[in-house]
């Protein structure tokens, strides 16, 4: 573990890992992907259990580390100069990018989608989402 080795954190929209990394990360560079379990942070989010037992379960499928305590402090503290997020509009996670920026070299890495709906639209229904969606799928 090294300054020079590319930090890829994955929080609870990017629960794989990225296929597609920026070419400023070489293929001979270590990586290291990890996920913190943020306690107050996930009940802020007031999710489920079943969502937590859902991240927690896709997680142990991953091969990364799984930090648990205060999302930013461990970042923080991190020796790597660049940290990789991938993208998200959820906008408790983009003021926690915010703040890391304060510390650290934060680098986006766009989502991989299967379709390419605007992230400023809004649905009432899944339905009406998936009207949308299947059109795009179907083409493919």
């Amino acid at each position: 573990m090294t300054s020079n080795d590319a930090l890829i954190w994955l929080h609870e929209y990017s629960l794989r890992l990225p296929t597609k990394l920026p070419l400023s990360v070489t293929s001979e560079q270590p990586k290291i992907y990890c996920f913190i379990w943020d306690d107050a942070y996930l009940r802020q989010q007031n999710y489920s259990l079943k969502r937590l037992v859902f991240i927690y379960e896709s997680l142990t499928q991953l091969p990364i580390n799984i930090f648990q305590g205060d999302t930013i402090n461990i970042l923080q503290q991190r020796p790597e100069k660049e940290i990789y997020i991938e993208s998200t509009s959820y906008p408790p996670l983009q003021e926690k990018i915010k703040t890391l920026e304060e510390y650290k070299t934060v680098k986006i890495i766009p989502a991989e989608t299967w379709v390419n709906i605007p992230a400023n639209k809004k649905y009432q229904r899944f339905f009406q989402y998936w009207k949308n969606a299947e059109k795009q799928l179907i083409q493919k």
